[in-house]
């Protein structure tokens, strides 16, 4: 039954197509014989071959068509911004990079909280690492191979081999359940980074090995957890439950590159005195500040209206905190309940270029509406412990000359 159906599919569009294009080629031959002088190009006259090429070349423009509506309507959507893309205004990619490194030296002289706080951090998508696939993740200061193992399980290592310092993500092959490097052919198992084999050695001392870091996969996304005192993980990545039964499929996301400290990024949940200014312009306004923040008659009969509570949770969930907002668009003076929806990704790309522009005060001159600021930074202390990185002093050494 399936196949009729497909088959009477295929044949209506493949007549469509012929019907389309068929006058398509009609009217290309009638104009061809009026520039050339040709009485009948299309009865006769006419080559071969160009019959061929505008026919089937009709054809392909059409499937093309259909195929980019598809990937359109059914393929996931990702969305990429680089760090110069969003939030420095409207001038040019030189302009953003230079005020780039403006706000770099500007930084280095003011005092930051350490570079990297304790916890998992996300370092790829789970759909990007197939079996016996390899990747190197750079981040935290440190360079990871990230792979996928025969027995489905990611595992995490030092991407560089402790003998010559091969980038084993670069070329290195997964073998079961371990990553072989492609300089001399070492063998470490991804399940502790003891190495396991080395070709030409008649034995494998007890201190070759690499080291292996604490790993987990949760929500279609690969996590490593970065500790600086070395203890191991003390909480487990909460499971989204819609995401790990399929009820919400995949279809893309909104990335973005900022220069920022980790921090500012949760502390803005906190800040619940921004949304009433930042936010409140309606989104047809955009995310150039400038703009959005500036009185205009056309745009301004609608704009946002936010509410909302910031809190930490209880152990022993103590670690997790969560903001509740209730949000609402007026129009003309009117609050709609249809119009209680969803923030769009421009409204947080006004976040980020007040992020890319900003230091960190240490010591912010706070009202007493901004309380749950503070109470924010003393729960997120928790997260840094005595040798937690600072700026500027946690590239590791060696490669100074």
């Amino acid at each position: 039954m399936i196949f009729y159906i497909i088959r009477g599919m295929y044949l209506v569009l493949l007549n469509s197509v012929d019907f389309i294009f068929g006058n398509i080629i009609e009217v290309g031959h009638q104009k061809i014989a009026n520039n050339f002088g040709v009485k009948n190009f299309y009865h006769g006259e006419a080559p071969f071959w160009f019959d061929l090429v505008l026919f089937y070349g009709g054809q392909a423009i059409f499937f093309y068509i259909i195929w980019k509506l598809y990937q359109i309507g059914f393929t996931p959507l990702d969305r990429v911004q680089d760090l110069t893309d969003v939030g420095w205004g409207d001038g040019s990619k030189r302009a953003a990079a230079n005020r780039i490194r403006e706000i770099q030296r500007i930084r280095k002289s003011n005092e930051l909280p350490p570079v990297y706080p304790n916890g998992w951090f996300a370092v790829a998508e789970s759909r990007n690492i197939p079996k016996k696939q390899v990747i190197s993740v750079s981040c935290l200061g440190e360079t990871f191979a990230v792979f996928r193992g025969d027995d489905g399980k990611i595992n995490i290592l030092d991407a560089f081999c402790p003998h010559m310092g091969a980038n084993m993500a670069v070329g290195g092959v997964v073998k079961g359940n371990c990553l072989e490097c492609p300089f001399h052919g070492w063998l470490f198992d991804g399940k502790n980074g003891v190495c396991s084999h080395i070709p030409y050695a008649k034995k494998v001392p007890d201190f070759a090995k690499v080291r292996r870091w604490p790993s987990d996969e949760r929500n279609g996304m690969v996590f490593v957890w970065y500790d600086a005192e070395g203890r191991p993980p003390q909480w487990t990545v909460p499971a989204i439950k819609e995401i790990e039964n399929g009820e919400y499929p995949y279809r893309g996301r909104t990335e973005h590159k900022i220069l920022a400290h980790i921090q500012e990024i949760p502390e803005n949940g906190s800040d619940l005195a921004h949304l009433g200014h930042l936010h409140t312009p309606n989104i047809m306004k955009g995310t150039d500040l400038a703009v959005a923040l500036t009185a205009n008659k056309l745009l301004d009969f609608i704009h946002h209206e936010w509410d909302g509570v910031w809190k930490p949770l209880e152990a022993p969930n103590e670690h997790r905190a969560e903001v509740t907002l209730s949000h609402s668009i007026p129009m003309f003076g009117f609050k709609p309940k249809m119009m209680d929806v969803h923030v769009r990704a421009e409204q947080v790309e006004r976040d980020i270029m007040i992020w890319n522009n900003k230091i960190f005060p240490t010591k912010p001159m706070f009202v007493a509406e901004d309380k749950l600021i503070p109470r924010f930074r003393r729960w997120y202390s928790q997260f840094y412990s005595k040798n937690s990185p600072r700026f500027g002093g946690f590239r590791k050494e060696g490669l100074d000359w």
